[in-house]
């Protein structure tokens, strides 16, 4: 099942590389179907996201040239002249940056600054690969540089792949579920491979698979093609918008596409570029702008459907004629309340600049046309999602996110599965594939373990199984329990009456 040609000294056709991709897949697949309890409520809600995989390898191999071709230094015993000679020139090269070599003031010219040394590099510190480096002089050629980025970014390198998992989510309003993986893929850790997502949901709903939302972050969803290939798969996106796709993207049918979202031209500036609230925001923060997202929904236009059709056509209503917003040119919408809002003069578009939502009550838009991932269209058909950026449904669709990195912490942490470098001593992606598939099964039976014995213990909390000669015992007790209380309540009866006269 190996597909890399690296570790079989022969390179490999194309279609016997994706045969074996296959069988790879198909095994991941299916052991991680049988780590997951069957009774799980799970309709087909997926997390997405990635996370460092480390490779045992280095990221190059030490090779000198000779005659006959490239040959590893690792691979020559210690005696070899050529191994000797590379040594010596190391071993001088690092005395020679290791020598302070002076620089007094009297021989640099007057106002003259001191030269400027590199400091040397840490041994930690992984260099930039050389473009012009042969191939063959890396260990793992599946594997890739990467820079730690998230809370980790400290200018550091590693040296792995990047693994996309789908994890198992509950539907919007149910009660959550543990963060299951369900289905995972490794790849060179560079941004590009992250298409992949699209590949692995076509593969689910190809094979018969449910399929519903799929939350993930800005990650992925800075590739249109990303968003739209999931949409076109089945599944209903849920993303956090990169900063080069907010605010004012473009226009369609007269529309303008804000945040993804389409809204009346006579939308006010004020609410056109909203920024989110950072990490760590004040509540304050935070309620004040959901309350300017709930203000410019008013200017939204209403969607006539729950999703898209099967062509990928979404009809839209102008938000006059749906009485939300009081517009000159629609006379029928003057008559609403004035709090609902309303579009002033000055923001109604020129006759000639009038698109179609403003000259017909409903427009239609198709998000599977070619200009919809374009400036054209305003990239509407690679940022619609079901819910508006920054509503409140939104904001709880988007909670979902964090099982992904659930998932992660499970298979990651040093008190449980432990996916690191230390633990993975093989290279290539089909033997890094084989193991995390391993460590995640292993992560999803433990999890399904305590989850099936919560659920037990719900349902023994709730019905509690007795057999008869229990429930006798159990009514016995009850009768004994009732006869205390009645004597209790006499007593204090008594008591408060006092004695009997005489």
């Amino acid at each position: 099942m190996d597909t890399s040609p690296h570790f079989y000294g022969a390179d490999l056709s194309v279609e016997e590389k994706a045969f074996r991709d296959d069988l790879l897949v198909e095994l991941t697949d299916k052991l991680l179907a049988a780590s997951i309890p069957a009774d799980v409520p799970h309709k087909g809600s997926y997390s997405i996201d990635g996370t460092n995989i480390d490779s045992f390898a280095h990221p190059t191999i030490r090779v000198i040239n000779h005659e006959e071709g490239c040959v590893a230094i690792s691979h020559l015993p210690d005696d070899d002249p050529r191994k000797v000679k590379w040594l010596a020139a190391q071993q001088s090269r690092r005395q020679s940056r290791s020598q302070s070599w002076p620089d007094p003031a009297a021989v640099r010219p007057h106002g003259a600054q001191p030269p400027q040394r590199k400091t040397r590099i840490s041994t930690t510190h992984i260099p930039k690969p050389n473009p012009r480096r042969r191939r063959f002089g890396v260990a793992d050629p599946d594997s890739s540089r990467y820079e730690r980025d998230g809370w980790k970014r400290d200018g550091k390198y590693g040296f792995g792949m990047e693994m996309h998992s789908f994890v198992m989510v509950a539907e919007e309003g149910d009660p959550s579920i543990p963060p299951f993986t369900r289905h995972f893929r490794l790849t060179p850790h560079q941004p590009s491979h992250r298409k992949i997502v699209v590949e692995m949901a076509e593969r689910i709903t190809d094979l018969g698979g449910s399929a519903s939302d799929i939350v993930y972050d800005a990650g992925y969803a800075q590739y249109t093609e990303i968003n739209a290939g999931l949409r076109r798969a089945g599944f209903n996106p849920v993303f956090d918008l990169s900063p080069n796709h907010r605010g004012v993207t473009g226009a369609v049918a007269g529309a303008i596409v804000v945040d993804g979202g389409l809204y009346s031209p006579g939308l006010p500036q004020a609410l056109r570029n909203l920024n989110p609230p950072p990490v760590g925001a004040s509540v304050q923060d935070i309620d004040h702008y959901q309350q300017l997202i709930a203000e410019r929904q008013r200017y939204a236009l209403r969607r006539l459907g729950a999703a898209p059709g099967p062509d990928g056509t979404v009809r839209y209503q102008c938000p006059a004629s749906a009485r939300r917003v009081a517009c000159p040119l629609k006379p029928a919408s003057l008559g609403i309340a004035t709090q609902k809002g309303i579009i002033v003069p000055t923001n109604v578009p020129a006759p000639g600049a009038q698109g179609d939502i403003c000259r017909q009550s409903t427009v239609t838009i198709d998000l599977h046309h070619p200009d919809a991932l374009t400036r054209a269209m305003g990239y509407v058909g690679g940022l619609y999602q079901k819910h508006p950026v920054g509503s409140d449904a939104w904001y709880d669709s988007m909670r979902r996110r964090s099982y992904a990195e659930s998932a992660f912490a499970n298979i990651k942490s040093e008190a449980n599965q432990n996916l690191r470098r230390p633990s993975i001593r093989v290279m290539g992606r089909t033997k890094m594939t084989l193991i995390a598939a391993f460590v995640t099964a292993a992560a999803n039976l433990r999890m399904g373990r305590l989850w099936t014995l919560r659920q037990h213990r719900a349902r023994q909390a709730n019905n509690p199984p007795l057999s008869p000669a229990m429930r006798e015992a159990a009514k016995a007790r009850r009768r004994a329990e009732g006869r205390r209380r009645r004597q209790e309540r006499q007593q204090a009866q008594r008591k408060a009456r006092g004695r009997p006269p005489g």
